[in-house]
């Protein structure tokens, strides 16, 4: 962000006395504004151009100069409304010269004289009202003007000057040498004029206790100054503005070691183990000393703590950059395990096997890091890689005779899942180091010695606020870091970090505020340019943001690892995968919202060394510890991501022949995610496909089971009928004998039918106590509301009702996951189910199930039609106000209300007739219809309907008029099957 200056200083008029200082007195302010204001454009006028010895050019302010009007107004409009070019963030226009004041029929003009000015007709003079204007209009955030002038005040007419703007970013500093009405005494006790010697005075930092001068300390310091050098007139003086303008300062003398634009501090991200990091990385000496004394003489160390402790960048930026320095150790890049953690260290290693890489150095040793150790428990699924990695790694310490150092760096909270292998607990145990929370003194030099050397200045009030939230706070060196950075933006016009921000920035809840709230923003603004404004977007790019942060929620699920019985982590996936989800937008918005969440810093990509392709991961595990949007998420979806990942995982298994098909209850779970998970957490297209195929098997099993049971019967019928024909092919010539063999052949079929009918009553028993252990298992789980789980049950208990002949039982089943589906809003199948049920019902003439699945069919029929396609040919214009008189029952009405509607939605109107078409029950205490009257409100008019004022009005059984035939359908539906009348009341 730029710091802009104009600088005028006038000694010479054609028409007017001649000057002394000016020209003077605008270089000195021209010299300290360059070296100790950070202004890096100053344009000075009259300017005087010439080559100093080694050839550069030097531009001053021209004793002998001149400058014109248009010169003047083009040089003010370039600095405060530039058209070109983005303005500056700070501009600042100083005049030395003549003023002058026209008084003319009672009012009063400022001007500032040009050299040709003339003091008759004002000819060649800028007027200060346009100038005042010039600054209403000016884009530029902090306006500075000074005049050491005649007649100076005129500029401060506040009253027009600044209508209207107070409260929108603007900052201003206005001083002149003297009031509207006076004209300047210019007295000299040096080569400067009173005024703009004091001025000078009045900017010097070294006299500040903050190490910096601002406008409110400028005006304080100029007004000490002048009153004790008994300046003979009144200077003017005017700051406005919320925030304070920093004019001059220590940082401004400073020359940063890495630019102006260059951040010091880290945000989300680690200091790694290089120059432009570890310059920055201070505050944990004696720890980094600690670890670097362990590492020179063992052979592995383990660097435990909490999340948040700042393990990875003491390790980065203060144990292996100290130990590169040295020159005597070989370095290898620290890696993450990632999912597959031999691969990784693969990648990070070579071709070589551990120990051979460490043997073929030609260095004294070997440091091998591997950082975010938990990865191993957390990502890798596979246990025998797992335990095939400890022990390379294991193996290479043992038989490298001391060359060789691993270190790796875990969260403390994973320490319990090293004892399951006793090889690497020992080493745990023995050579590991815990790394505590940084102490206050150590936090403060978090906080300012990276500012003082990167040239900004902390506020001492902020440090101290900082120190004590830190203290408040678990994790907290990733949220500090975040705080800084987030302050280092705002604050990097003025190189200043300011308490005031940080309040703002937090809405004074400290670090944790700020992380949590700047999430919040950029997620907010993904797509948004940063200086437009959200009313000036126009309706496509407010839809095209909303798609961008769906998009973004499913990326920051996706690369988040749910925690079983400890905190959840971060999931490292592959870009290609994350890009290719499954969502119902262009993969071109995709991409651009991934990149936006890039370029926010809220995500980082690596591509490793060795690796084909690309990954991702959140930025730090602090942003799910603590941005209450991203916890919202995970709790509205931790379910759904526990299902979908299972799924997901089994079906990349299946693919690689390592994983049979689904079957029973996990089937039935899975078709059961199957057809909503586009709303919720989306399958993968091979989950997807591994659901299909898992239904298609089964379906191919049962088609299979059901032939060979048929297959089986008429085998059966075939044997029995040609045992009946040998039966009557046998010799009658001893008719005798036939008979009484006839007669023990009757006999033995008997007693096979008794046998069979007795197995048979054993079987059905069998079956219907199954079916009702199924369906109070079912019950149990309807009664705590876990529908989807009593689904499966009640299913379960369906098909075995199927083998059965009590078609009452069979009815209750379809019943029974009729309701489920009910409870679980899928409408369709509620709707397919209650009808089979009704249809054995009247089969086997129950009449108390025949109304109980007719009331559920047409609940069923009515929220279908409300909620889906049933009235998508009709428009809500208005809502049922009141009734004169109570109804019976609401169920009808509560089916159709919307979430966002205070009363029932039963006014639609029919796009095609234009009609309004309300529907109500006729209650018992209404003798006539001429007594019920609807208040019906349309928009913000309130109408009542009854029958004295509208001939639409009608009863049961009588002709309606035209309305679409599905709405029709619905309220006969209604009529014949609900217990009590319907009154339908249509109206134009």
């Amino acid at each position: 962000m730029s710091r802009d200056a104009l600088i005028i200083g006038i000694n010479h008029y054609k028409y007017l006395k001649l000057l002394d200082s000016p020209a003077t007195d605008a270089e000195a302010i021209a010299q300290i504004l360059e070296h100790q204001g950070g202004f890096t454009t100053i344009n000075r006028l009259p300017a005087s151009e010439d080559i100093d010895a080694e050839n550069r050019s030097i531009v001053t302010v021209a004793d002998s100069g001149k400058i014109t009007l248009p010169e003047l107004e083009d040089a003010l409009v370039k600095l405060f409304n530039p058209t070109s070019q983005k303005p500056p963030e700070v501009a600042l226009f100083y005049f030395s010269g003549h003023g002058l004041r026209k008084d003319q029929g009672g009012i009063q003009q400022g001007f500032l004289a040009t050299t040709d000015s003339e003091t008759k007709s004002y000819n060649n003079c800028l007027l200060l009202d346009w100038l005042r204007k010039l600054l209403r209009k000016s884009p530029v955030r902090q306006q500075i003007v000074w005049l050491d002038c005649c007649y100076s005040g005129e500029l401060f007419n506040f009253a027009e000057a600044d209508p209207g703007q107070r409260g929108q970013g603007l900052d201003r500093c206005f001083i002149a040498a003297s009031r509207d009405f006076e004209a300047a005494i210019a007295p000299r006790t040096s080569d400067h004029s009173l005024f703009t010697e004091a001025l000078l005075q009045a900017l010097d930092y070294s006299q500040s206790a903050y190490g910096y001068i601002d406008n409110r300390q400028l005006v304080e310091n100029l007004t000490q100054i002048l009153k004790a050098s008994s300046f003979p007139q009144q200077p003017v003086y005017g700051n406005s503005g919320e925030r304070p303008i920093v004019l001059t300062g220590w940082m401004y003398a400073t020359k940063p070691a890495f630019g102006e634009d260059f951040c010091p501090y880290k945000g989300l991200h680690y200091f790694d183990n290089k120059p432009e990091d570890a310059l920055f990385f201070k505050g944990r000496e004696n720890l980094i000393a600690e670890l670097l004394a362990k590492v020179e003489t063992k052979p592995f160390l383990a660097i435990l703590g909490a999340s948040g402790n700042g393990k990875s960048s003491v390790v980065r930026a203060g144990v292996l950059y100290e130990l590169q320095k040295t020159g005597s150790c070989e370095i290898v890049n620290p890696f993450t395990p990632t999912a597959n953690p031999l691969k990784a260290l693969t990648n990070g290693l070579g071709p070589a096997e551990v120990l051979t890489f460490v043997q073929a150095s030609a260095k004294a040793r070997v440091i091998l890091t591997i950082d975010q150790f938990e990865e191993v428990f957390s990502l890798c699924q596979d246990p025998q890689a797992r335990d095939t990695f400890f022990n390379t790694l294991l193996d290479a310490v043992e038989q490298s005779a001391g060359k060789l150092c691993l270190i790796v760096v875990m969260r403390a909270d994973f320490m319990d899942k090293c004892s399951n292998y006793p090889r690497l607990a020992r080493y745990f145990q023995d050579h590991q180091h815990i790394v505590t929370r940084p102490t206050e003194a150590e936090i403060q030099q978090i906080i300012e010695a990276p500012a003082k050397q990167a040239g900004f200045l902390v506020e001492p009030r902020l440090v101290a606020e900082m120190v004590t939230d830190f203290k408040d706070s678990l994790g907290g060196l990733p949220l500090l870091e975040f705080a800084l950075t987030t302050l280092w933006e705002k604050g990097k016009a003025d190189r200043l970090l300011r308490y005031a921000d940080y309040q703002v920035l937090g809405e004074n809840k400290g670090i944790n505020g700020i992380l949590n709230n700047k999430a919040t923003e950029l997620y907010n603004r993904l797509l948004i340019e940063e200086d437009k404004k959200e009313e000036n977007l126009s309706s496509e790019e407010k839809e095209k943001n909303e798609k961008a942060k769906k998009i973004a929620e499913r990326i920051f699920l996706e690369l988040i690892a749910l925690g079983e019985g400890r905190v959840d982590t971060r999931r490292q996936v592959q870009k290609d995968d994350l890009l290719a989800l499954s969502l119902p937008y262009p993969q071109s918005l995709i991409e651009e919202t991934f990149n936006a969440l890039a370029k926010a810093y809220l995500l980082v990509v690596d591509k490793p060394k060795g690796e084909p392709f690309a990954f991702v991961n959140i930025a730090h595990d602090a942003l799910i510890e603590h941005w209450s949007l991203l916890q919202k998420w995970l709790d509205q979806s931790r379910e759904d991501l526990k299902l979908q990942r299972q799924i997901n995982e089994g079906a990349k298994a299946w693919k690689a022949g390592k994983k049979a098909l689904l079957v029973g209850v996990d089937l039935a779970r899975a078709e059961d995610y199957l057809g909503t998970h586009w709303k919720k957490v989306p399958l993968s297209e091979v989950g997807v496909e591994f659901v299909k195929s898992s239904q298609k098997e089964r379906d191919r099993v049962l088609k299979e089971e059901k032939e060979r049971q048929e297959r089986e019967l008429t085998a059966a019928k075939q044997l029995a009928e040609e045992s009946e024909a040998r039966r009557k092919e046998q010799s009658i010539a001893n008719q005798r004998l036939t008979k009484i063999l006839w007669v023990l052949s009757i006999l033995f079929i008997m007693a096979c039918i008794a046998t069979g009918v007795a197995l048979w009553y054993r079987e059905e028993a069998k079956r219907q106590r199954d079916i009702g252990v199924k369906r109070f298992q079912g019950a149990k789980f309807e009664v705590t509301q876990e529908y989807s789980k009593a689904l499966i049950l009640y299913q379960e208990a369906l098909e075995l009702s199927k083998n059965t002949s009590d078609k009452e039982i069979q009815a209750n089943g379809f019943s029974d996951s009729g309701r489920m589906y009910k409870f679980l809003n899928k409408l369709p199948e509620a709707l397919k189910s209650f009808e089979q049920a009704l249809d054995l019902r009247h089969e086997i003439g129950e009449p108390n199930g025949i109304k109980y699945d007719e009331r559920q069919l047409l609940f069923t029929k009515a929220e279908l039609g409300c909620n889906s396609s049933q009235l998508v040919a009709r428009t809500v214009v208005g809502h049922i106000e009141s009734f004169n008189c109570p109804t019976i029952a609401y169920e009808l009405y509560r089916i159709c209300k919307k979430p966002q509607e205070p009363l029932p939605t039963l006014a639609f109107a029919d796009l095609l007739q234009g009609d309004i078409l309300i529907v109500k029950e006729k209650c018992e205490q209404c003798k006539s219809d001429s007594q019920c009257v609807i208040t019906l409100r349309v928009a913000s008019q309130l109408i009542q309907v009854s029958s004295s004022n509208s001939p639409y009005m009608v009863t049961v059984g009588e002709e309606m008029p035209s309305v679409s035939s599905n709405v029709l359908q619905w309220l006969k539906l209604w009529k014949e099957k609900h217990e009590e009348p319907v009154m339908s009341v249509i109206t134009r």
